[in-house]
């Protein structure tokens, strides 16, 4: 029992840290960029004060005296934003109780269901609630620096990004959930094989996020697949190594775990679904914060919206054109990723087929990214009508067909699914130490 409360409260954890991750750089916006009044500024001219619109980049050293920013009050939508988080953290506190106090006493009544669906959904409910809020008839400017620390170390110059810390952050969450499954008896690891299959996950994950990234991604310095664009040389060809340099796909990430995992599977005898179907929630988690990295990075915006709300994105203007607010799909993406541990979370303990809920994650990632695609500013690569499709189709509809049918199968029990690798068929099969006889 006391490994149960210890699990709940973990994930009490991980959902307040999610919401905060997702809600402050919303708050960030709303106190730096809610409108278009520029700060008020004091220049001193020929001995008197002045007040003028100029930074201090235009003004001459020699006449800045002394520069002032005016300090605004929260809007009373930052207000409306900021008590909705509280609230909703308040109301999962709340649900959290009362789901430990009556699964103690019986943990398949209705009360225990209910309150299981309450506590597995308010994040996600909360989230939308919060992005409606500060978005609804709203324009921001994205001006939040990415760079979390610059500094100098024995003359070299250290920047660590937001992005890398979340990314990192993500590998962690994933981590730790899995050192606990092996803890409460749901994983069949040890502690010394997490950490090699860690080592496995960490390589893949990057590895297969970074070839996506130069195959189906591609830009312009990314030419070492010379049938996109072209190859010009090795030493521009091989920059896709260079993660630093940024692009990273998140359908490669996903092919690259999987791939280790079955390569780590048949080298360690472990059951494939086994792990996955532990795995997937924390993914979930990890991709919630990856988008939330890119919104900080103003990458991977979404479309020009009507005008009336959406974030002006730098990276989004173009020369010679007037800059438009964006659709900032970054968030909406978050927003899904969280909304897909939610659903999983509350249906696990309802499945028992191994691997159905691994393939029910994939089906449901497609999905929700099919539909976000439409609203993403990325290059057209088929038209049909007046409908576009991006690369981001293409891969969603892969995942949505191979889920589709691997579910279908599991459901109703065809022999068709025999085709695919089950819990036992994953595994390596034992060498035989008796010599073949000579007839």
């Amino acid at each position: 029992m006391k490994n149960k409360n210890l699990r709940i409260v973990a994930s009490a954890l991980v959902y307040t840290l999610v919401l905060l991750f997702i809600i402050l750089p919303v708050f960030e916006n709303a106190f730096s960029a809610q409108t278009n009044v520029k700060p008020k500024i004091q220049i001193k001219k020929h001995g008197s004060w002045q007040k003028g619109p100029h930074g201090p980049k235009t003004m001459p050293k020699k006449n800045v005296s002394k520069i002032k920013k005016v300090s605004r009050p929260w809007s009373s939508r930052t207000w409306a934003a900021f008590i909705t988080v509280v609230v909703f953290l308040i109301a999962f506190a709340v649900m959290l109780k009362l789901f430990i106090s009556e699964r103690k006493k019986d943990k398949d009544s209705k009360k225990t269901k209910l309150y299981r669906l309450f506590m597995s959904f308010i994040p996600a409910i909360g989230m939308i609630a919060v992005l409606i809020i500060s978005f609804w008839s709203k324009t921001y400017y994205h001006k939040i620096n990415p760079i979390m620390v610059d500094f100098k170390l024995f003359g070299l110059h250290v920047r660590i990004a937001y992005y890398g810390i979340i990314y990192a952050l993500g590998f962690v969450i994933t981590y730790l959930w899995l050192r606990y499954s092996i803890k409460n008896k749901s994983l069949n690891f040890k502690l010394e094989e997490l950490d090699t299959y860690f080592i496995y996950v960490a390589i893949g994950v990057v590895v297969g996020a970074r070839i996506f990234e130069a195959i189906f991604y591609v830009d312009p310095w990314y030419n070492f697949f010379w049938w996109k664009q072209g190859f010009l040389s090795w030493s521009r060809g091989w920059r896709f190594i260079k993660v630093w340099e940024g692009g990273l796909s998140a359908h490669g990430g996903m092919a690259g775990a999987i791939i280790s995992t079955v390569i780590f599977c048949r080298k360690k005898d472990k059951s494939f679904y086994e792990i996955m179907d532990i795995i997937v929630l924390p993914a979930a988690l990890a991709l919630t914060l990856g988008r939330f990295a890119n919104y900080l990075n103003g990458e991977l915006y979404g479309v020009a919206t009507s005008g009336n709300w959406g974030v002006f994105f730098s990276q989004a203007a173009k020369a010679g054109a007037t800059n438009t607010p964006r659709i900032p799909t970054q968030l909406f993406e978050s927003f899904k990723n969280l909304l897909m541990f939610s659903i999983l979370f509350y249906i696990r303990p309802n499945i028992k087929k191994p691997g159905m809920l691994a393939w029910l994650w994939v089906f449901l990632y497609g999905i929700f990214r099919f539909t976000i695609e439409f609203w993403k500013d990325f290059e057209i690569i088929w038209q049909l009508g007046k409908v576009n499709f991006t690369v981001g189709h293409i891969l969603c509809l892969a995942m949505i067909g191979a889920s589709g049918f691997v579910l279908f199968t599991m459901i109703s029990g065809k022999k068709l699914g025999s085709i695919l690798p089950t819990t036992d068929k994953i595994k390596r099969k034992p060498k035989s130490n008796k010599k073949k006889k000579k007839k």
